[in-house]
């Protein structure tokens, strides 16, 4: 898949594994600047990180990844997120 240039939270990471190196986006980071995600439910950090991987300023906005980051203030937000599946994950 082909993800977003921009970075606008500077949690962009390679990511190296033997001789494999993978992009990822660190939500430790995210966290420094939006405050504590560590409460966040994990269907809601896998959403979050989606929003980072497809972050374009159209249809994925900062102020989208605000919001989900911001949802434990409230538990309820009227924003509505735009999501790109990119993979799944299912347990047996």
């Amino acid at each position: 898949a082909k993800y977003s240039n921009i970075n606008s939270f500077n949690t962009l990471e390679t990511l190296t594994v033997g001789s494999e190196h993978y992009q990822i986006f660190n939500l430790s980071k995210l966290q420094v600047q939006l405050g504590d995600l560590s409460r966040l439910p994990k269907t809601l950090k896998v959403l979050l990180e989606n929003l980072l991987r497809f972050e374009d300023q159209l249809m994925v906005k900062t102020e989208h990844i605000h919001a989900l980051a911001g949802w434990l203030n409230d538990r309820t937000s009227e924003q509505e997120i735009q999501y790109r599946a990119a993979r799944v994950l299912m347990q047996d």
